[in-house]
């Protein structure tokens, strides 16, 4: 009986079930109001930030050890060259948010820990796939801005 409840932990659908029903249960004291739609919309506005060149607004959002490797710079950068392939930012389709591993999380479920946004970008001439990390606090611990057709990434 021990060997099930230890396998039961290794198994990931096992550990997402698990993670859930203590979302649901437990009380997380300043966290309690973090919800999918909360995510949803700091990611967007995160590229709306971006979009608009509000680098201060931006930096206020990144996790201070993020703040020395996204600068407004490289941050900048970043989205001057998705600007050539693709134009500018007209809006966003199918935002949602998913753990790490890729599974999407349903509107009505709470989260904790660490989390991905994850949008397209709609523009003038293209698409571009946008992804924020979001920390347990909502700050943002990474940000990618890549083609439709990328390969494998880190989150």
């Amino acid at each position: 009986m021990g060997g099930d409840r230890a396998a039961a932990r290794h198994d990931p659908a096992s550990r997402l079930q698990e993670v859930r029903n203590y979302s649901r249960s437990t009380n997380r004291g300043e966290h309690e109001n973090r919800s999918i739609d909360k995510a949803s919309q700091l990611t967007e506005e995160i590229f709306r930030l971006i979009a608009s060149g509000d680098d201060t607004a931006v930096q206020a959002h990144l996790h201070p050890q993020v703040r020395e490797q996204l600068t407004p710079q490289r941050i900048g950068d970043a989205w001057r060259n998705a600007l050539t392939e693709c134009g500018s930012l007209e809006g966003f389709t199918n935002t949602h948010v998913e753990l790490h591993d890729g599974t999407v999380l349903s509107e009505d479920e709470d989260i904790i820990g660490t989390v991905i946004g994850a949008t397209r970008l709609m523009c003038e001439a293209g698409e571009l796939v946008g992804r924020v990390a979001l920390d347990e606090t909502d700050q943002v611990v990474g940000l990618l801005i890549v083609p439709q057709n990328h390969g494998k990434l880190p989150f």
